[in-house]
């Protein structure tokens, strides 16, 4: 592929519709941000992008070389497009979502899809993938499960060393796929998940098998022995009662603590343990972004989270980003109708502040109704949190709060 010019952009964020490129390298000042709407790039090339908010939505990209590239929050701008013939190495998608994409004929190697939810209608077809991981993909909710919905279809794909990891998989397809060396890790799986025809089978028999853990199996047992051994491999029965048998890890609710600065010693001190139980936790002071527009992060990671842990203080209640993330995540509340808030007081403000009291007046009815959002849902106390000997059981709670329970049906 020949590059004969290059596209260099110092404005920040970019925005740019109904542009062809050909032939050209594209470089950015810094943290690449912005919007392509409708674009065209021929025989371009990217190469060490570090992606912020970057949005890509309706557009084509033919013939192109992506190395070392970086989409993080790729958020409700990564839609509807096609990349064909495509080199693609070392790429990671870091938290987002992504719909009615398509991957043709396309080779990957060192792909990473990590906590990209929602997917819809995201299919690669024809594609290699060597070295690829997704992780936590498809859907965050089991509510969000819908039986004719299609999240991811891999079709005449080859998969080489491709890990799944905690995914929702029962409305994802694979196709005639030839697999080697994949794996799946505590995911969940439908009768529909692998799909063969007689011919592909007769070509490639020994290439059907993607490895699964007991984590998977248990999940797997009401699909059949014979599905199991077919494209789990599980060639004997002893293995399926093990996997009966077998318990897995607790799993977490991603989280975002919502705290005013003034009460960063108890927001650090919840944000740590949870940290140390291996849940996927968002706190201003250590992951903020630099650079970006505060209330767009807030909005942004309320919404990629599960749960949001609000920290209710006097100081919190009158803060207006504090204000700002409680009604973002009403908002979500009332779209998804899963309950969003854990409520942890540190003092006694969210249940002795009274209506006529909230300021500012411009603001009061948006506040109040926040306030009593969180008074409907049962607080968590920790007014004795910085006590080393009483945080245990406070730390406890929260920790159960966002605890996945397992006996949830679809």
């Amino acid at each position: 592929m020949k590059i004969l010019d290059k596209q260099h952009f110092r404005v920040y964020p970019v925005e740019l519709k109904k542009k062809k490129f050909k032939q050209k390298q594209f470089l950015f000042e810094g943290i690449a941000s912005g919007n392509f709407d409708n674009c065209v790039f021929e025989d371009c090339e990217f190469r060490n992008i570090s992606g912020f908010f970057l949005g890509f939505q309706g557009c084509i990209f033919k013939n192109c070389f992506i190395d070392n590239v970086n989409f993080s929050h790729a958020v409700m701008n990564w839609q509807n497009n096609l990349f064909e013939k495509c080199n693609i190495r070392r790429v990671n998608f870091d938290e987002g979502d992504m719909s009615d994409v398509t991957f043709k004929d396309t080779w990957f190697r060192d792909l990473t899809m990590g906590g990209m939810f929602p997917m819809k209608d995201v299919h690669f077809i024809g594609c290699t993938l060597e070295g690829a991981v997704f992780g936590a993909v498809c859907y965050d909710s089991i509510k969000e499960f819908r039986k004719n919905d299609l999240c991811l279809l891999f079709e005449k794909c080859s998969l080489d060393f491709v890990y799944f990891n905690r995914s929702e998989l029962r409305n994802v397809k694979f196709k005639d796929c030839r697999i080697v060396f994949s794996y799946l890790l505590d995911c969940s799986l439908s009768k529909d998940t692998f799909k063969t025809t007689k011919g592909f089978e007769m070509k490639n028999g020994e290439y059907l098998v993607m490895n699964a853990d007991l984590a998977t199996l248990k999940k797997s047992l009401d699909l059949g022995k014979d599905y199991l051994k077919k494209f789990l491999g599980v060639n004997d029965s002893r293995l399926l009662d093990i996997a009966r048998d077998f318990l897995a890890p607790p799993a977490f609710h991603s989280v975002f603590i919502s705290y005013s600065f003034k009460d960063s010693k108890a927001a650090r001190i919840i944000y740590e343990f949870l940290k140390s139980k291996k849940s996927s936790c968002f706190l201003w002071q250590e992951d903020a972004p630099g650079g970006q527009y505060l209330e767009h992060v807030m909005a942004s990671e309320i919404k990629k989270r599960s749960k949001v842990v609000f920290i209710a203080s006097q100081n919190s209640l009158k803060s207006a980003a504090c204000q700002f993330e409680l009604s973002e995540g009403r908002s979500k509340q009332t779209a998804t109708w899963d309950e969003v808030f854990v409520p942890v007081y540190v003092d006694r403000y969210l249940f002795d502040v009274n209506e006529y009291q909230v300021r500012p007046k411009e603001k009061a009815a948006e506040y109040w109704r926040n306030i009593l959002e969180l008074r409907s849902i049962n607080c968590i106390d920790a007014t004795a949190i910085n006590s080393a000997n009483k945080r245990s059981r406070i730390l406890s709670d929260i920790l159960d709060s966002i605890t996945i329970r397992s006996d949830v049906k679809k």
